[in-house]
């Protein structure tokens, strides 16, 4: 456990499939609030970057939705 005022740095590696899929399950309206305030701004960098494989995931969707857009 850390304490309220550490700070700490995450580092997660993955190829465009697992980054596909955890937008398609981390982003949608079922997903735990702050969870989707770290991935929200990931999925717009993303979607900026390589637009091909991201515009079509939109925030706040049904997860049962999403996971019918599953490539």
């Amino acid at each position: 456990m850390l304490p309220n005022a550490l700070a700490s740095t995450i580092a997660v590696t993955g190829n465009l499939r697992n980054w596909r899929h955890i937008f398609l399950m981390r982003t949608t309206k079922e997903t735990h609030p702050d969870f989707k305030r770290v991935m929200l701004p990931l999925l717009a960098k993303f979607k900026e970057l390589i637009p091909l494989l991201f515009d079509d995931i939109e925030p706040n969707a049904r997860q049962i939705d999403n996971l019918k857009k599953a490539r």
